[in-house]
Parts: structure tokens; sequence; C-alpha cells
């Protein structure tokens, strides 16, 4: 609006032969428009500007001609600019300094009929851009209220959330990792409490609480379903620490205990809990807790920012496996399947006129582009392949060896323990890239027709074994960049990874996170 009613006042003033000033004050008139409609913050400068733009034109007016200057008919779009730019409030000052600039010129006119005619048509214009600044400020909660049909307004604010998480994250004095995190809350616990074993838990999906971080134990030794009673249960729902005592029998098979499950609270919600557990003559008691209290609370914003970074990082990189898979999928693998189909028809016609030498390359050619074909297939398979809330490592495991064992020659055998409890979404996210890195370097090896997969988890261990029997197969046969690629992934989950011969041949890769149960037992 600004922009069609400043082209038609300089039209006018044209048309009327205005004459120098006019073009002067048209020029001033366009300045201080043009800085007005740049600034876009609700802030005193943009309202100086949208203020001074009505002054202008109403100065501008009254100067040269009057109520006959073309100038005056720029008066609404000023003060639409300004409801629809600041709100009500703004169109008001806006028409009040119109109101004022003509106030001004009525005082100074001599004549009751030329003072009559003016406070008339003055009146008019100062209505008519009350008006349209009263509209512009509806206009405006209409567009804040409506859908954004693009999600524009989203962008901009995950935009200026991000730039802002970009500037936190590098002056953190800690890690953005939960397991980091809860190591170090167990860690800041022990400094003051005496405890035998101790572990961190977060709700990653359902009614179980999964572990972070376990201290003095090979696996999880109490009751973590919020569905059933006892302490941790208890002081999940109640925001408030709960100490349980257990005596000693009196026959000596079971020595007395104290359990302190202290809740990490954040906006009046647990998102975590500590369990410290003390076994024999030390107790916790509730002066140990009342110095375990503000450490466990200052703990509650870290694991929780960690945890919604987790979140992210993973939604992050599963959308960019998802679009790479429908990249290959919609092209490279379509233009292979298409050769493959030009490929079948020159081998018909070489074998039709006979020409034996070329018919039997250009069938080398075919069995090539389909070995092609199903590698992509399976890297396809590969980047859809991931965990989820609710699917865990086992079973994103399970599909995606069931896809390599259908799409190739390659006998899969596949075994799993898994309990209850799950993994961090870190960690098995990282196993299961670990996973199929391995077994695709195994399927590039030759003489490989056999794969034994073996999975056991503990929570927070877990025991990853894959063996192949590829012929005189030794580990230095492996991939580098795959053998790199393993080892980044298993250092940022700190887990070990060891690769050794199988016997009678072929390679095995052992991956082993945490102090969970052992996988050889499985190997077959």
């Amino acid at each position: 609006m600004r922009l069609s009613l400043f082209g038609l006042v300089a039209v006018l003033s044209l048309v009327n032969d205005a004459g120098i000033e006019a073009a002067i004050w048209l020029v001033v008139l366009g300045v201080v428009a043009t800085l007005a409609t740049w600034r876009e913050r609700d802030d005193w400068l943009t309202r100086a500007l949208i203020v001074a733009e009505a002054s202008v034109a109403a100065v501008g007016g009254v100067l040269t001609g009057g109520l006959a200057s073309p100038l005056l008919a720029y008066l609404p779009a000023s003060t639409l600019a300004a409801g629809v730019a600041l709100g009500v409030d703004a169109a008001v000052m806006t028409t009040a300094a119109i109101a004022a600039v003509l106030l001004v010129a009525r005082t100074r006119l001599v004549g009751s009929e030329s003072v009559g005619h003016f406070t008339t048509v003055a009146t008019q214009w100062t209505a008519l851009s009350l008006a349209t600044g009263l509209l512009g400020a509806l206009l405006r909660n209409v567009l804040r209220d409506s859908p954004d049909p693009v999600g524009r307004g989203r962008y901009i604010e995950a935009y200026r959330l991000l730039a802002q998480l970009r500037g936190v994250t590098r002056r953190l004095p800690g890690s953005l990792d939960p397991a980091s995190v809860a190591t170090e809350l167990i860690a800041q616990c022990r400094i003051v409490a005496p405890f035998t074993r101790a572990a961190v838990f977060t709700q990653a999906n359902g009614s179980v609480l999964v572990p972070l971080a376990l201290d003095g134990a090979r696996r999880v030794p109490w009751r973590v379903d919020l569905r059933e009673p006892g302490p941790i249960t208890a002081a999940w729902l109640t925001l408030s620490p709960v100490i349980e005592r257990r005596h000693a029998d009196a026959k000596g098979r079971r020595r007395g205990s104290t359990l302190a499950a202290l809740p990490i609270v954040v906006d009046d919600r647990s998102v975590g809990l500590i369990a410290l557990e003390s076994i024999g003559a030390t107790t916790l008691d509730r002066d140990a807790i009342e110095l375990l209290k503000p450490i466990v609370a200052a703990a509650g914003l870290p694991l929780e920012t960690a945890a919604l970074f987790d979140e992210l990082r993973t939604s992050a990189a599963t959308e960019e496996r998802e679009r790479l898979a429908k990249e290959i999928h919609d092209g490279i693998a379509q233009d292979l399947a298409y050769i493959g189909f030009e490929l079948d028809g020159l081998l018909s016609e070489l074998r039709d006129a006979g020409e034996q030498p070329a018919a039997q390359h250009a069938r080398e050619l075919r069995q090539r582009i389909t070995a092609l074909i199903s590698e992509l297939r399976t890297s396809i398979s590969d980047l859809r392949s991931s965990v989820a809330p609710t699917r865990g490592l086992g079973s994103a495991l399970s599909e995606y060896t069931r896809s390599v064992g259908t799409s190739s020659d390659v006998t899969v055998h596949l075994s799993l323990a898994e309990g209850p409890l799950r993994l961090g979404s870190d960690a098995e996210l990282q196993l299961l890239r670990l996973a199929h890195e391995a077994i695709g370097s195994a399927r590039r090896r030759a003489g490989v027709r056999n794969l034994w997969v073996s999975l056991a988890v503990e929570p927070p261990g877990a025991s990853l074994v894959i063996e192949d029997d590829g012929d005189e197969s030794h580990p230095a046969d492996l991939d580098s960049i795959a053998l790199e690629v393993m080892r980044e992934r298993a250092d940022q989950i700190r887990a070990t990874l060891e690769i050794t011969r199988r016997r009678p041949q072929g390679i095995r890769v052992h991956v082993e996170l945490g102090r969970g149960a052992d996988a050889d037992s499985l190997a077959g």
C-alpha cells in the first residue's frame, strides 16, 4: 500500500505541476518510508520512523497546496503500516501526529469560511487515517492467529534457537552426552556419601526406566518398572527422595542394605533418577541424603539438556539417512535397472546373431550389474534401518540381517539375548551402525557363505559378535575405511572393538560395551 499510494502521489504531483518544492518533499517522504519499511522490530526507532513518515506527508501536504496537495493521499498508508507492524497503539499515535499537524495548519488560516472548510476536510483525512490504522491492527491480529501454511515462522524460531544453541554449547563446562552427565553425577555423589552400587536412570519410552550409567554392579539389581511398587517408583512419582532399609535375615544369607532413590527434577517433573545402595554396615542416612540433594538437583538441567540434544542429533541423522536412501532408490538404482534391461535385450540379439564372445561379455556385464543392484538394495536397507522408541536394537538388527539374507547368497545366523531394559538411544544407534559396517565388509570379501551375528544386551552393557567364513580371510583384509568407521563408532560410545581371525577360517568382529554379558556363548 505504501508503494501504490506513493506512486499515485508522484503521478498526481506531475499532473498538477506541483513544482520543485513538492518534489523535494516527495524525496524526503520516500527516504523516511523506505527506512520505516526496512525496520521489522517493535522498538522506539520503528515507531519514530512511522510517526515521522506520517508527519512528513502531512507537513509536506500543508506546505505544498494545503487540502489540494496530492501528498495528503499518502496519509492512510502510514497509519495502515503502523497498525500492521505495531498494533492499535501505534496506529492511534500516528493518527494523533497527523491530527496535530493539521490542527497547527488550521490555526494559521485567516477567514471563517476557509477555516470551516479546512476543518471539515482535515477531519475527513484524520478519520480515514484512523480507520485504515485500526484496519491494519485488525489485520495484524488475524495474521498472527492464523496458521502458517509454509511454517516460515517456525523456521525462523528454529533458526534463532539453533543459533543460540551453537553459541551456548561452545561455552558449556560439561558434556552434552547423557551417559557422561550420568557418570559424572555418580562420581560427585561418591564424594559426599558412601554406597556400594549406584545407577542413573531415565525414561526413554514406556514405563521401564533405562540405565544411563551403572557403578558397582554388572546389571541393574532393582525393579525399575514404574508400574510396580517400590522405592524407585515412589521417588519418581512423588518427586521426593525415598529411603528403603532391608535388615539382614536371621540365618545370615542376606546382609542388610539401604537403598536411596533420588529423583532428578526439572520444572516439577522427573527427567531421571539416581539409585544408591549401601550393603553391609555402612548405611545411607538422612544426613547423607541432605548432602546429595543439591548435587542431584544441579544435575537436572544438564541431564535434560543432554537428552534433548541427543534426541535432536538422532532425529537429524535419521532424516538425512532417509533422504539419502530415497535419492539412491529414485536415482542410481533406477538407472542401473534400466541398463540391466537394455543389456538383456542386447544379449538376446547377440545370441541370435551367433556372436558368442560378445554375448559372453554382455552376460558377465549383466551379472556385475545385478550384483551392483543387490548391493544398492542392501545399502538402502542399511540407511533406512534404525532404532526408534517403539523398536529396539534387537528388532532393528533382526530386520536388517533378514534383508541381507534375502538379497544375497549369504546365509545369516542370528542369536539375540535381550531383556526388558534397553540401552540408551545413542548406544543402540551406534551398535546398529557397527553391525552394518561389519556385515557389509564381510559381504564384500570373497568366499563368504555364512554370517554369524550374536547380540547380548544387559544395560548398560552389551556385546555384539559378527563372524564370517571367508576363504583365507585375515583382519588385514578388512577395508581400511570400514575399519576406521567402526573404530570411530566404538570410541563414541566407549566400547572396545576387537577384530581377530576365526577358526578355521574367516574374521571375527567383537564389540563390547560396558561390562555387559559376554556373547561368546551365543556365537555358535
